[in-house]
């Protein structure tokens, strides 16, 4: 008899094998109502897992799955690391505009010593320059070509703020530049990322200055992305400058740049990044550039980021410690930066109600030098305004810290003055004459340890006491804070006072003065240049901005490089406001 088919034998045994019981039966419209109404516990544990699945999700979409299960040892609060001021994250990178075609795809170690340069000032008036490479400046084309994409900029290479969604910012650098931590504190993470951030590190800085609320302290994180080597891992301390690895293309990066970004505590991951790829579906976007592009979820930089650069400029001359100068003038130690606004960034806030552009070149004769001697030599006779009373020349001997007047064979009456020699001031330099005439005028003093500190910044109480000094002002005999922000009884009450009543200084919104708020060497140009009356001298043209007179006033009279002219909105130093002031008199 032939075989049966196979498949005919496996029916005849399911046949005479008896049934378990099972059924196929058609599932009824409720069904899954009924279950969950028969077997509560079993349907919540399946709501509990589904639950469960989607926050993983989240968390593995943003990447930081990792990161919460490696740094739940770290207790970053807990950690007691002082702040001791701020260093940008790279010193060095290459004048591009002087760079062959072979050497800007060179190593960082590779290119010529000579055609490196210290970080350019981050300005956005140079930026806008920079574009125009046939017309302007090295220095502008270098700054540009250096901070390719600025804070909350877009991928266009315009040089703008506020026109995209990019967190932090892009300096171009070649691969293997030496990149630092821009302040104490403790290394959270350490990853890479292929498809994002490339190799990247964070740093968690405790205790520093919180830039949207001035006189406390927050956490702020650093993130340092598409690096070739790390050289920190997670849970090392790390101080101020110290190397944390080097610069390189790694993940999602089309030339070697390194992405530093500075987040909040309340962000809700680290390097934090304002949309996900749910929100760029959702918005009907297909790339993350275009996504940049377009601004998307921008709201978030302002939320949870601070603009990087603005914090490490405001803190770069900070010090754990704040020592009084022997005359009152201190150095800040907190300098409260402000969070930028919705719109793009005005130029920082003038100390002076506002006058106005772009400043021109001029080289016309500097004015000559004149020192008015301090109040105690002075003939209480009053003079004309514009004629100097006679001086008492300073000159400092070789053998002491005594700066005299003429010998005792002159006829004269005058009375040596003593000033101290500062130790960080190199004698026969411009510096150590200029200061040796303002210390005896009484305009500016060193510190108890014999230092002057030249590269320390100037805050706007200081600078009030700097120019009413050199402006002879009588001080108002007042103690009470003429601001809600003034400490009662600081050193600094009756300079502000005198200077806010005379419409010398101005405050900002809510009655507040910010004593500590470093002040940029255009504030301060227009503090001293009308203090000491010279702003009939001032030329105005058409279209200035309100600092651009001041400027070019100081063109004019050369009372600083031009190399440094050019950074108007960088803090001013102590040196460089010495030599401002002593241009004028």
């Amino acid at each position: 008899m032939p075989s049966e088919p196979f498949h005919y034998s496996i029916r005849r045994i399911r046949e005479a094998v008896p049934s378990p019981g099972f059924r196929r039966t058609p599932v009824a419209r409720g069904s899954f109502l009924r279950f969950f109404k028969e077997h509560p516990y079993e349907a919540y544990g399946l709501l509990l897992a589904a639950l469960m699945s989607f926050f993983l999700f989240q968390l593995l979409d943003r990447g930081m799955l990792n990161y919460y299960l490696r740094t739940s040892l770290i207790d970053v609060h807990r950690t007691y690391i002082p702040f001791t001021g701020t260093v940008y994250p790279v010193q060095y990178v290459p004048k591009w505009s002087e760079l062959t075609e072979t050497e800007r795809f060179m190593r960082y170690e590779e290119i010529p010593q000579h055609k490196l340069q210290p970080l350019p000032a981050y300005d956005l008036a140079a930026f806008a320059r920079g574009q125009y490479y046939d017309t302007a400046a090295a220095g502008d084309v270098d700054s540009y070509v250096t901070w390719s994409v600025p804070y909350a900029g877009n991928y266009a290479l315009d040089g703008t703020e506020w026109s995209g969604s990019h967190p932090g910012v892009d300096i171009k650098m070649p691969v293997g530049t030496p990149v630092q931590s821009i302040a104490a504190g403790l290394v959270v993470k350490r990853d890479s990322a292929p498809d994002g951030f490339g190799q990247h590190i964070v740093i968690a800085h405790p205790n520093v200055p919180d830039p949207q609320n001035p006189g406390q302290t927050t956490t702020l994180y650093s993130g340092y992305a598409h690096l070739s080597e790390q050289l920190v891992a997670e849970g090392d301390r790390v101080e101020k400058g110290q190397l944390i690895g080097k610069s390189g293309q790694t993940g999602m990066a089309t030339a070697p740049h390194l992405h530093f970004q500075l987040d909040t505590d309340s962000a809700p991951f680290y390097p934090y990044w304002p949309f996900t790829w749910a929100d760029m579906q959702e918005g009907g976007i297909s790339s993350t550039f275009e996504a940049v592009r377009e601004g998307l979820n921008q709201d978030n930089i302002r939320r949870y980021s601070v603009h990087p650069v603005a914090f490490v400029t405001a803190h770069l001359h900070d010090a754990p410690l704040v020592e009084v100068a022997s005359v009152g003038v201190l150095d800040s130690a907190l300098v409260s930066v402000e969070r930028f606004p919705a719109e793009k960034p005005p130029l920082p806030e003038p100390l002076l109600p506002s006058a106005s552009t772009v400043p021109e070149e001029n080289t016309s004769t500097p004015r000559p030098l004149r020192l008015t001697p301090p109040p105690s030599q002075q003939s209480s006779t009053p003079r004309p305004r514009g004629i100097p009373a006679p001086v008492t020349p300073v000159v400092e001997t070789a053998n002491s810290s005594v700066l005299s007047g003429p010998s005792s064979d002159d006829n004269s009456n005058a009375v040596p003055i003593v000033a101290p020699r500062f130790t960080d001031v190199a004698p026969g330099t411009t510096l150590r004459s200029v200061l040796g005439r303002l210390s005896a005028a009484g305009i500016f003093s060193g510190y108890s340890d014999g230092s002057f500190r030249p590269e320390s910044t100037l805050n706007r109480a200081e600078a009030t006491k700097v120019v009413l000094s050199a402006s002879e002002t009588s001080l108002e005999p007042s103690t009470i804070p003429f601001f809600r922000d003034l400490e009662r009884g600081a050193w600094y009450i009756p300079w502000v006072a005198t200077a806010s009543k005379k419409g010398i200084v101005t405050g900002y919104s809510h009655d507040t003065f910010r004593p500590e708020k470093s002040v940029t060497l255009a504030e301060f140009l227009k503090l001293s240049i009308t203090s000491l009356s010279r702003e009939e001298e001032l030329e105005h043209q058409p279209g200035d901005i309100w600092q651009a007179p001041y400027e070019r006033y100081a063109r004019t009279h050369r009372l600083l490089p031009e190399e440094r002219l050019v950074r108007p909105d960088d803090p001013i130093t102590r040196a460089e406001a010495a030599l401002v002031i002593d241009g004028l008199l």
